[in-house]
């Protein structure tokens, strides 16, 4: 699956997040909730960071040249981790902050009922329902987002976990928005609980705490995928699976006698292949060589550089 099969979810998630963004920030200008103020901030933060994904895909599709042989799929990796660290400053240390001044300040959301006038039609608003009709769309829209995310991670997990996809994958940009979704749906859940509580007991403290836990939430996670990311960043195999596949193909051609070593690279969506074999004719060793990466193009497209040195010997 390339980088840009990852596209989908990311416009779902995109268009979830603002939608979401707005209408939380309606909630916390007129509630003056923390919590609330945080999980907007944490939405728009979310929007930036899918733009910053498209962006990747974007840039690690530009072709080779002399300064970048291998072409540029790894910049979908920097800018995944660059939305790693924004999920780790704007989202989860904001709202820890605003959680923390909450609790020094001792301020309680204002949920008093306001007075509206839309259009000459004048109403009471009571704002604790407005309150669970913003958390209410807000899981709606990003559980839509997740289940495409998880839909087309099934496509390719290939019978993995989630867990185990997210540990494993490669693909950075599907981890990001598994991540950012998770994260969102735990933080509503949070914000939702304190807000509650809040309301029930007029104590600001469990607002602020809410707050607090939904920045040790992005926090957490946050650091999660800064480090799966740090490890594509540096350079990572294509995965046990399609090393146990390229070997099992390539020793059973009819160029190869015997596979010494075999290692890859992944390169954004593609993959780097570099093996050393001993030909089954050394004289055609040129010829068979060929014939071989040939075979190993067809068979896994995804190999866009192959480097096969014949040998003798390991």
């Amino acid at each position: 699956m390339s980088g840009h099969s990852s596209t989908g979810a990311i416009v779902y998630a995109l268009f979830a997040n603002l939608s979401i963004a707005i209408v939380k920030s309606i909630a916390a200008a007129l509630t003056q909730s923390s919590s609330m103020l945080a999980e907007a901030i944490h939405s728009f933060a979310d929007c930036a960071n899918q733009v910053l994904l498209f962006w990747g895909i974007r840039q690690s599709a530009r072709a080779p040249d002399a300064d970048h042989p291998l072409g540029y799929g790894k910049a979908s990796y920097f800018w995944g981790f660059i939305v790693a660290m924004m999920l780790f400053g704007l989202g989860g240390l904001f709202a820890l902050y605003e959680g923390w001044h909450t609790l020094q300040s001792g301020h309680a959301p204002d949920l008093s009922a306001r007075e509206m006038h839309v259009l000459g039609w004048s109403f009471s608003l009571p704002l604790p329902y407005l309150i669970m009709g913003v958390l209410a769309y807000s899981v709606l829209a990003e559980a839509i987002s997740l289940s495409k995310c998880v839909k087309d991670i099934r496509a390719i997990a290939g019978g993995r976990s989630l867990w185990q996809f997210y540990r494993d994958s490669r693909q950075s940009e599907l981890i990001v928005v598994l991540a950012e979704d998770i994260a969102a749906l735990a933080g509503l859940l949070v914000a939702f609980v304190s807000l509650l509580l809040s309301l029930a007991t007029g104590n600001p403290v469990f607002d602020a705490l809410g707050s607090m836990v939904v920045g040790g939430i992005l926090v957490l996670i946050s650091l999660t995928l800064m480090r799966e990311i740090y490890g594509l960043m540096i350079g990572q195999s294509a995965g046990a699976e399609i090393e146990a596949e390229l070997s099992r193909f390539i020793e059973a051609r009819p160029e190869v006698r015997r596979l010494y070593r075999l290692i890859t690279l992944q390169m954004g969506p593609y993959v780097m292949l570099a093996c050393k074999v001993h030909p089954q004719q050394e004289q055609q060793a040129i010829e068979q060589i060929n014939s071989l990466e040939v075979a190993i193009r067809a068979r896994f497209p995804q190999v866009k550089w192959s480097f096969v040195e014949p040998d003798n010997h390991d």
